[in-house]
């Protein structure tokens, strides 16, 4: 029987990861190697048949909030195998979050493989040493320049052991937090004659943005959304039965394209967005398919697409292009 782990790999920058990536290369190369920057939730088990493992962490999910985290100090570690010493970035912010969670794991079928006389600590492994005063003096000088890597836990990922390498088995994504779960969300389809009130708010959303960079010019704007629309691709975005947004996702070859989703801005910052990309991720996952999107460079729209588990794979002139991989 396979051994199991259940991850959370954390959504962070751009240059967060960079920065983790180069760190764990230098001084955790062979973890480096086989798996990306992680909070362990679960650790090694292979008292369960794979069915049930899955079974029980999809549940954890589904009964768990995704939440933010930042972690602002890096501590000496070890564990009770060898004499091996570790650099851990643990959080300040989400510790309780990450712990709870970790809880929920380890009840039901897991309740009798948690270990009481390990307290457990959240944690993300960047360094691995054999020399403990070395390893002291990493966390010492990551401390002194003020760490601080923040972002957030969405999705668990299980993972099995197969000799030295940990193959991908599923992912489960972790529900919106309350004060987007609060609403009133639903979607309604959109008409060719919605074209100009969609025009009217997508100018609306953009307006800001567009104007910082000196690109803001309603003619043109009218071009560019005339030119792609679809009705047939597009939803009216709903509260309490108001619209307070569309997306438009159209299906491609390989992928889905979230081609427009924007949100009205006095609803914005409610956690609206987030519950959008949530039955997007849905619709992309149960077909096993990427989702990309663009973002206009310099626009939050960026800030936000990164904290949900997209990755920058190209830059242009104006936009940003991202891609969520699939999840199997």
């Amino acid at each position: 029987m396979r051994t199991f782990y259940t991850l959370a790999y954390p959504v962070i920058t751009v240059a967060d990861r960079q920065f983790l990536d180069v760190f764990r290369s230098t001084h955790d190369q062979d973890r480096a190697r086989r798996v990306a920057p992680h909070f362990t939730l679960l650790f090694g088990c292979n008292a369960l048949t794979e069915p049930d493992y899955l079974q029980h962490v999809q549940t954890a999910a589904r009964a768990s909030t995704a939440l933010r985290f930042c972690c602002r100090y890096a501590m000496l570690g070890a564990d009770d195998e060898d004499d091996t010493a570790y650099v851990f970035l643990v959080p300040d912010e989400g510790w309780s979050g990450l712990s709870l969670l970790h809880d929920r794991l380890y009840a039901d079928a897991m309740a009798p493989r948690l270990r009481l006389d390990l307290p457990f600590v959240p944690h993300i492994t960047i360094g691995s040493l054999k020399d403990r005063v070395a390893a002291k003096q990493l966390c010492d000088e990551l401390n002194a320049t003020g760490i601080c890597i923040e972002g957030m836990v969405n999705v668990l990922s299980v993972v099995a052991r197969e000799g030295s390498a940990l193959k991908h088995i599923a992912s489960y994504p972790l529900q919106v937090p309350a004060t987007a779960t609060a609403i009133d969300l639903s979607f309604a389809s959109a008409h060719a004659t919605d074209f100009e009130a969609l025009l009217a708010l997508r100018i609306a959303a953009m307006r800001e943005s567009l104007e910082r960079i000196g690109r803001f010019d309603p003619v043109r704007a009218r071009d560019r959304f005339a030119g792609g629309f679809a009705p047939e691709h597009t939803r009216h975005i709903l509260v309490n039965g108001e619209r307070v947004g569309f997306v438009v996702v159209k299906p491609q070859q390989d992928a889905l394209l979230i081609d427009h989703l924007y949100i009205a801005p006095g609803a914005q910052g409610q956690g609206i967005g987030a519950a959008v990309l949530l039955e997007v991720f849905a619709q992309a996952d149960a077909a096993a398919l990427p989702v990309r999107v663009g973002a206009l460079r310099d626009s939050a729209s960026n800030r936000f697409y990164v904290r949900h588990g997209f990755e920058l794979v190209e830059r242009a002139e104006f936009d940003n292009y991202y891609l969520r991989p699939a999840r199997t």
